[in-house]
Parts: C-alpha cells; structure tokens; sequence
C-alpha cells in the first residue's frame, strides 16, 4: 500500500477560462480517457465558463458553492451533493467561501443504479 498526497499545496494553479483562485491536482488517469482531478476553489473562486471535452461528474467534497449548465442557471451546491454535466455542456462553478471537488471525466460515465434511484 502506498499513501499518496493530493492536498491543495501539490496543486497547481489554474487560470483557464478566466478562472480565479482555482488550483487543480490530477489523481488518476485510466483507459478510455477517463480522468480523475481535485479541485480547490478558495474564496471567490471561479471556473470560467466552458463546455467540457467529455461527460463530467463534479462531487463536492468540502465546502459549498454554486454551479450552471446550459441553462444559465446558477444552483447552489454543497458538500456530499454532485452536478453532472453532459459531453459539451458549457458549465461554470462558483465558491464565495471555498469548495473542494473531486471531478471524474470521461466518456461513458454513468451513475450507478442507487443514485441514480435517488434522482427520480
């Protein structure tokens, strides 16, 4: 077994988008381009507006914040919940107090049949 670091000082600052206090630390990369990133937004920070490259799953871990798809509508989002944006989707996410998100990325990425239960 080995322990491995991903807390926000390994991460690397990222201003793509017209991103603020954003800091990304990539985890995992797996076949199929699928990849796995944490992401730290600190007070104020922003994820420009963009259309991701593949479906995203955005699991906020720490903090809470706002986030937009398509429709342009903000909606807040916290610890424990996710938002789930389709291949090409323009989306955007926001923290006034900091968040911490664990984004998974790739083709094909389907939720599993308990949360997806939890949906309808």
């Amino acid at each position: 077994m080995k322990i491995l670091d991903f807390g926000s000082q390994f991460a690397g600052g990222i201003d793509l988008y017209d991103s603020v206090n954003l800091r990304a630390m990539p985890i995992a990369k797996f076949a199929a381009d699928v990849s796995v990133h944490c992401l730290y937004l600190d007070a104020g920070g922003v994820i420009g507006n963009h259309p991701t490259t593949n479906t995203q799953l955005f699991l906020v871990v720490d903090g809470a914040g706002w986030v937009r798809g398509e429709s342009g509508a903000m909606q807040p989002i916290a610890t424990g919940q996710a938002a789930l944006w389709d291949a090409g989707e323009w989306h955007e996410s926001r923290a006034d107090q900091g968040m911490i998100a664990i984004v998974i990325e790739g083709k094909n990425i389907a939720l599993s049949k308990s949360v997806a239960a939890m949906q309808e």
